[in-house]
């Protein structure tokens, strides 16, 4: 059998392999198990990609908004996710057709599927182990060859799509004939229409459908459905992201991002409602260059976009300044300019509180607060604090630490009293966000035998967290799947590796896929484990 380039084909080559080799054998129901739990894996992860490529083309649309030339590309990115979501649904009934059976079109589920509470095979066909009516439907009614030319439909059209929109030549894209082609030949939805011409066990197939299907058990028919489906799904997320990065390819490109607050007053008092405009300004490198800044017709010194306006705060009351802002867009030559009245108040007494990391308090870690209280000398100051089942302790001259237990909560608070007055500031306790199940820095993907003999353990990594804080994998199953043998599966407490999973650890080799679910992390001021993210490598 030829040797894939392509990951996920190379996996679906090795799932055939595996499936082949249990013919000859009494397929055990720990094994049939492993058929739906690798169906459920890649099931949820095809959702997760979905979630995405509806989030994708929202932007997309987003972007034809501001610009009409770019209205092509939203009818485009219509058009490939419909005709991914016909592909999906003719898998799908395809699927439903063989748990079916013999059985007519419109007899009730329950008379072939066992219901979801069933303690054994719970949501499995009734047919799980039957052979007959895979061959028979696939093979012999040939709806295998039907599956095979629909999956080459459906990435021909995608391809369509693209070539179709590249022909328009809208102004500010730049569809590269090889760019096109190295997407077309990225795109996960294939047929490996070589291995079954090559085999050298036994007889050769007579066919792509004869050499996938026949003889194979109902069960075994989940899973690469939902890889096709997932391969389906991934695909569209890949034409999606080629058609957003054309809008704008060759014109003026935003890669800066500046947090702007525009108070109408910088100080208030008592009683008083503080309102601000919330905004992100947007810009480019390009544009820093062409960029001035005035402050009450004063013009200020401009670095990366931003200058500092700075003036000695005198006199009790309002004090008003004057922005005034022209910038100069690189790839139009177009002025453009705008400016605004702003306020600021000088007063005295007065008191700030600021949680030094973000205006949340984590449950389980330590979390910064400062606090300055204008006017008041410090032992005329307290701290406290109320709710989330948090505590206080100094840190400092100005500085404080508050650690919560939970539960979490929108209505919690912390109170300063200065000077006999309380200033009171709502925020919200909340658990730590959910860590990321990693191997070797990975969450799947390829992995050399060597590279995953070294491995040692899982970690939950917390992405963009910016707390010391630490979870800890607590246990976890794994599937080894060896090339061309049976699929052994073994769990694990902990993160290490150690008894069955570090021996099948161990066997790595080429051609081996190793899949790693219902993972398990504790994280600081967790009572029970969070479940985590299934990964999966395929040895190359």
């Amino acid at each position: 059998m030829s040797i894939p380039k392509e990951p996920r084909q190379l996996m679906i080559n090795l799932m055939y392999l595996v499936l082949t080799a249990m013919l000859a054998l009494n397929v055990s129901a720990k094994i049939i198990n492993a058929f739906f739990s690798i169906h459920n894996g890649i099931q949820a992860s095809s959702k997760i990609t979905e979630r995405s490529n509806q989030l994708l083309a929202g932007t997309i649309e987003k972007s034809a908004e501001s610009a009409n030339k770019y209205a092509p590309f939203v009818e485009a990115s219509k058009k490939v996710s419909d005709r991914v979501k016909q592909f999906v649904q003719y898998v799908e009934e395809l699927r439903e057709r063989i748990a079916r059976g013999d059985k007519p079109e419109g007899t009730p589920r329950e008379e072939y599927y066992y219901p979801e509470t069933d303690d054994h095979h719970p949501g499995q066909p009734k047919n799980y182990k039957n052979k007959d009516v895979t061959t028979n439907l696939l093979v012999n009614e040939k709806k295998g060859a039907e599956l095979k030319e629909e999956v080459l439909k459906c990435r021909e059209e995608l391809k369509k799509i693209v070539d179709d929109l590249a022909a328009k030549k809208i102004e500010g894209t730049n569809f590269g004939d090889a760019d096109i082609k190295a997407l077309v030949e990225g795109l996960p939805l294939n047929i490996d229409d070589e291995s079954w011409q090559h085999a050298s066990h036994g007889a050769p197939s007579p066919s792509w459908e004869h050499f996938v299907f026949n003889q194979m058990p109902v069960a075994s028919i989940w899973p690469m459905f939902s890889k096709f489906q997932s391969d389906a799904r991934s695909s569209e997320a890949m034409v999606l992201n080629f058609l957003a990065s054309q809008i704008g390819a060759t014109s003026f490109k935003v890669d800066a991002f500046v947090p702007i607050s525009s108070p109408e007053k910088s100080y208030l008092l008592e009683g008083e409602t503080f309102r601000s405009e919330i905004a992100v300004g947007a810009s480019s490198q390009s544009f820093f260059e062409n960029v001035s800044i005035s402050v009450n017709s004063h013009p200020l010194i401009v670095k990366d976009g931003k200058a500092l306006f700075e003036e000695k705060a005198s006199g009790l009351g309002g004090h008003k300044y004057n922005v005034s802002i022209s910038v100069k867009n690189p790839a139009t030559g177009q002025n453009l300019s705008a400016q605004k009245d702003f306020e600021y108040e000088v007063g005295q007494s007065s008191v700030a509180m600021e949680l030094t990391d973000m205006n949340v308090v984590y449950i389980g870690v330590e979390n910064h607060l400062a606090v300055a209280a204008a006017g008041f000398s410090s032992n005329q100051v307290s701290v406290s604090v109320n709710g989330g089942g948090m505590t206080i302790r100094k840190d400092g001259a100005s500085s404080y630490i508050i650690e919560a237990k939970g539960p979490a909560t929108k209505e919690a608070e912390i109170v300063v009293t200065a000077g006999g007055k309380k200033f009171t500031k709502k925020v919200r306790v909340k658990p730590i966000p959910d860590p990321v199940a990693e191997l070797g820095g990975k969450m799947e993907g390829v992995m050399g035998p060597a590279a995953m003999k070294a491995q040692t353990t899982l970690s939950a990594v917390l992405k963009n967290f910016d707390f010391a804080a630490k979870c800890s994998i607590s246990n976890f199953e794994m599937y080894y799947i060896p090339k061309g043998g049976d699929v052994l599966t073994a769990t694990n407490s902990g993160a290490g590796f150690k008894g069955q999973v570090a021996d099948y650890i161990n066997k790595a080799k080429f051609g081996d896929m190793y899949i790693f679910t219902n993972v398990k992390a504790l994280c600081p001021g967790d009572a029970v484990s969070r479940p985590l993210n299934s990964l999966q490598f395929t040895i190359k």
